[in-house]
């Protein structure tokens, strides 16, 4: 900008000088001829003034020197210019009379009698008298009868205007430079300003692309580009309000997809991935954006990349399940939707979104459920069978025999109580799945808690021959819990260890805390068959057994652990199993120490007075 202002300036005071120089140099030179032709126009006037002097003068009277022309010599003296060279030649060419200056006098005069002129000449004398120019007239002198009495010659001197030209042009010269240079000045301090507005403007145009670090445009004194300026600021500021939108619904789509649990992905015309949001890289396990790539490079597996394929090809959508087996088992439910330019702008291209839905939990959930009702389906034949067979018998005749009447009768009530305990079983675990239990908290003293399971489980141990024993390391330890489901976790566990133990075994029951005092723990453990290793992954499963002939011969429904497990997760705890086959199996609930805040009251003091003759045992 700074060179252009120069530039400018240079210029127009270059053609400021040029113009005043060409001006003055024209105006002088009309000057002149204008003095040319007025010089000429009075020299004119003069020679008729001479010829109307000669008008009674004869030729005669003239060589004569007769009074007329003496008179006719007076006149002259007083009608002409004593600047100008008059001189009157006779007939025969004899000067007669001279006028004037003298000066001018000379060789020209001379050479202007060699001639004798027939008639009026006038002449333009340039730089011929000393160094001027001038006008010289020559012609013949007629009297009223239009004889020619004598020849007239006449010069007049025209001061040349040269040196007052060449100085005017110089003083002329000077002023328009030293105006140019004042022009040059101002017109560099205007220019100056305007770079100034200019600048500003200019940079507040480059900036209004980060309308947060622009500032507005301030008034530099020049209105016009100031009102451009102020126009600016007010687009900038509909701009920063336009951007502010579009950044807060840009971070509202990026939240969106970043939170959605569907894989989104967004495919341009030539293949590009232009979107894709952190689901999709989770689901397909893919361990960087895959965004700017293209797809066939970038997406694992064939039958997806084939179906994007064909949306693009054949402007379609599509939708299928698509399975991958490798890093790990996914089935997912993937639509491919074709979007059409036409139905958004008819700026952009075909584009296709890609959503994948991860279905692999659901379709295990449908198989669990699927064998769910078969495996109780199951369950519930074999009971039903057992007391359709056996009330068949006794109708057809074995109610006569009272022995063998009341022999069914018993396996017909074991039955009926083995399906209740079934239906039992699957009622509290739908319970528990759908969270339809509520929590009663109350203080428990860890003693009483494993003393209430060893009363209740003291029978069966009987029968089976084995021993149950508790354990507490700390008699007086209480805590916040609930007491009904902690009495139906303890039930099912005890109860396995029991059954599935040999006789002459032992149940060992034990509770505490963990070395940091924030968990209770609850131990189960016997010395019976164990777990196979194989299947303690699944023993929590539903209908799951190890050994599925001694489960049928234990009157277990299957549902146990299952229901054990997602007990202690309600009360916000974890179950662990260790097993060696052979050697027995320890069940350990871990559960959260709950906070007092829970209940209004505080540890009954009775609780720290109840005996524990139980033997010591350290968890």
């Amino acid at each position: 900008m700074k060179k252009l202002v120069i530039k400018v300036a240079t210029t127009f005071a270059l053609l400021f000088v040029l113009f005043t120089v060409l001006f003055t140099y024209t105006v002088n030179s009309l000057a002149e001829n204008s003095v040319k032709e007025e010089t000429r126009a009075d020299l004119e006037g003069m020679v008729e003034n001479v010829h109307d002097i000669f008008q009674d003068v004869s030729g005669t009277d003239i060589i004569n020197n007769k009074p007329s022309w003496k008179n006719a010599q007076q006149d002259l003296r007083e009608a002409l210019n004593p600047s100008d060279r008059v001189s009157i030649f006779d007939i025969n060419g004899r000067e007669i009379f001279s006028y004037g200056n003298g000066k001018l006098a000379g060789p020209l005069m001379r050479e202007m009698t060699d001639t004798t002129p027939r008639q009026t000449q006038f002449q333009f004398l340039d730089q011929a008298l000393n160094g001027n120019d001038g006008y010289q007239f020559k012609g013949p002198l007629y009297n009223q009868d239009q004889t020619i009495i004598g020849y007239l010659t006449v010069v007049r001197e025209i001061r040349r205007t040269l040196p007052s030209r060449d100085r005017l042009i110089s003083w002329t010269l000077i002023g328009s430079i030293i105006t140019s240079l004042s022009i040059f000045i101002v017109a560099v301090w205007f220019f100056t300003r305007v770079q100034r507005s200019v600048n500003a403007t200019t940079e507040l145009v480059n900036n209004i692309s980060d309308s947060d670090d622009a500032q507005p445009y301030k008034a530099q004194g020049i209105e016009e580009i100031d009102d451009i300026g102020f126009a600016i600021n007010d687009m900038m500021a509909r701009l920063a309000d336009q951007n502010a939108k579009l950044n807060s619904q840009k971070k509202r789509l990026s939240l969106l997809l970043d939170h959605l649990v569907v894989g989104v992905m967004l495919i341009d015309e030539a293949g590009t991935i232009r979107i894709a949001n952190d689901a999709l890289n989770q689901i397909l396990d893919l361990d960087a954006s895959i965004e700017g790539q293209y797809y066939q490079e970038a997406l694992p597996g064939y039958r997806l990349t084939q179906m994007i394929a064909q949306s693009l090809k054949y402007k379609t959508s599509l939708s299928d399940e698509v399975y991958y087996y490798y890093p790990k088992e996914v089935i997912l439910a993937v639509n491919v939707v074709f979007v059409d330019p036409n139905d958004i702008s008819d700026a952009l291209d075909d584009q296709i979104i890609v959503l994948l839905y991860d279905v692999t939990e659901i379709r295990q959930l449908e198989k669990v459920r699927s064998d769910f009702i078969a495996n109780a389906s199951h369950e519930l034949r074999t009971p039903i069978t057992a007391i359709k067979g056996f009330s068949e018998t006794l109708l057809n005749g074995a109610l006569e025999d009272p022995e063998t009447a009341t022999e069914f009768v018993g396996i017909i009530d074991k039955e009926s109580r083995r399906i209740e305990s079934l239906i039992s079983d699957i009622l509290d675990l739908s319970k528990i799945e759908q969270h339809q239990l509520t929590h009663d908290y109350t203080w428990l003293k860890m003693t009483e808690v494993l003393d209430n399971t060893k009363e209740q489980l003291a029978n069966l141990a009987k029968q089976c021959e084995v021993t149950l024993t508790t354990a507490v390391p700390d008699p007086a330890l209480t805590f916040i819990g609930e007491a009904g489901r902690l009495d139906q976790v303890l039930t099912n566990l005890v109860t396995n260890a029991i059954k599935y133990n040999h006789p002459g075994g032992t149940v060992r029951l034990c509770g505490g805390l963990t070395a940091d005092a924030q968990y209770i723990v609850l131990e189960v453990a016997d010395d019976g068959d164990g777990i196979p290793e194989e299947d303690l992954p699944r023993i929590f499963e539903r209908f799951y057994r190890v050994d599925k002939n001694r489960s049928a011969a234990t009157g277990g429904t299957g549902l146990g652990l299952s229901i054990v497990r997602n007990l202690v997760e309600t009360m916000g705890g974890t179950i662990d199993v260790t097993s060696q086959l052979g050697e027995g199996s320890t069940f350990k609930v871990y559960l959260p120490k709950q906070d007092p805040s829970l209940l209004d009251t505080v540890a009954p003091d009775d609780m720290d007075d109840l005996d524990d003759d139980d033997d010591d045992y350290e968890v």
